[in-house]
């Protein structure tokens, strides 16, 4: 289906980006922050069934097309039919950031290190925190897809509470590479933080 519709999208002038894995193996994310994103995501019991379907297409080459704009990621996914999916996060609350800046000043010496996610488990701690940290809670995420489940919603409505990502994303550090997430809007790349 997708190699049918790739040249009526472009005819259309749609410029397709589409997303190959890398390497062998199940890893989506290689890079820390990838691997630290991809675990928050998984921290959260609402948003698993999403995140299973949406790894078995990124990895069967489903993901025709992916762009990724300030808090916006759209796709293209080739099922029984092309379907399009847009995620939206919300901007970090400033107070956050400041916050996380704050518990942070002094503690990074580099922003080599900082990419690498080579810093103290004090610094990992603020950075991963559910809540406090970097990374988007469920009611801080929406979504969207045309596909027949109609899929939209954030992943607030679960009753199961997450399980903590400070753990989970510290040991990013010592795995080569995650089982990942397709809905990482750049899987193999640091998050931008909000703008100072």
């Amino acid at each position: 289906m997708a190699r049918a519709t790739r040249p009526l999208l472009k005819k259309q002038g749609r410029v397709l980006t589409p997303v190959a894995t890398k390497g062998r193996g199940r890893a989506l994310a290689t890079t820390f922050w990838g691997r630290a994103w991809c675990d928050n995501l998984a921290a959260y019991a609402s948003l698993l069934n999403r995140l299973d379907r949406g790894r078995t297409y990124l990895r069967g080459g489903m993901v025709i097309d992916l762009q990724v704009l300030p808090g916006t990621v759209t796709a293209l996914v080739s099922g029984s039919d092309i379907y399009e999916i847009a995620v939206r996060i919300k901007p970090m609350p400033e107070p956050r950031w400041k916050a996380v800046v704050k518990a942070c000043a002094g503690k990074i010496d580099s922003v080599v290190e900082l990419l690498a996610g080579r810093f103290d488990e004090s610094v990992m701690a603020h950075v991963c925190r559910q809540g406090t940290g970097l990374f988007p809670a469920p009611a801080e995420i929406t979504y969207e897809c045309s596909c027949p489940d109609g899929a939209r919603g954030d992943g607030s409505a679960s009753t199961s509470p997450p399980r903590s990502t400070a753990s989970a994303c510290a040991s990013t550090r010592t795995r080569s590479s995650c089982s990942g997430c397709a809905a990482s809007p750049t899987p193999t790349s640091s998050p931008a933080p909000p703008p100072a």
